[in-house]
């Protein structure tokens, strides 16, 4: 069975992204599972957020809390 990805080892894996800013939504990495918290100007921040947790080595479940809410 392949190692569970750390907090550190997630927020890295941001940094190397195109949107390594999105790596504050990250609140939480436990056991493989990447829990996402905060709140997004659009639904497809949200989810740009989310298929980056997801491809992170040793990830094995994204659980996305991102809020979309607009800013005016």
């Amino acid at each position: 069975m392949p190692s569970s990805a750390t907090l550190d080892q997630v927020q890295a894996h941001f940094r190397r992204s195109s949107y390594p800013q999105m790596a504050a939504y990250v609140a939480d990495v436990d056991n493989g599972v990447v829990t996402l918290a905060g709140e997004a100007p659009t639904y497809y921040a949200k989810q740009v957020v989310q298929t980056i947790a997801a491809r992170c080595p040793g990830v094995a479940h994204v659980a996305n809390a991102v809020e979309v809410r607009s800013w005016r």
